[in-house]
């Protein structure tokens, strides 16, 4: 199933959690700022209070993610939702702090992005960040 943008903002107006604080972050970005047309899933930074609520409402142990980072998995509205604790080693405030808004949500800058689809370098991030320069040089 592929995630366009409009449903991008219906599944973060779903999103069940009532404390804390959270970015969008991996492919997200992309697709809130028009770089792409569809994402997979949906990726969430939390904050340590936020954190602990998802792992209460999952109710299972979280999984290994990179880097030393965790992740728990949920379905909001259908979509597949992960909740790191952290980005790629970097801890969950500092990646909130730097969020900038769009349409009333906090997603990783896209220097942030760059930086991860760098990191990380699978063939869908090799693509995202031929999609960022056509973008950014438009």
């Amino acid at each position: 199933m592929t995630i366009g943008r409009a449903r991008l903002f219906e599944v973060l107006a779903a999103m069940p959690f009532s404390e804390g604080r959270w970015v969008v972050a991996g492919s997200g970005p992309l697709l809130a700022m028009g770089v792409i047309d569809a994402i997979s899933d949906i990726d969430i930074v939390a904050d340590a209070q936020l954190w602990r609520s998802v792992s209460r409402m999952v109710g299972v142990s979280p999984g290994p993610a990179l880097l030393g980072d965790r992740r728990l998995t949920l379905e909001v509205d259908g979509v597949g939702v992960e909740v790191f604790d952290g980005w790629l080693g970097i801890d969950a405030e500092s990646i909130i702090e730097e969020g900038v808004d769009v349409d009333g949500y906090l997603f990783s800058p896209l220097e942030r992005v760059v930086e991860s689809k760098r990191s990380l370098g699978r063939p869908k991030d090799r693509i995202h960040l031929r999609q960022i320069e056509r973008f950014s040089s438009e």
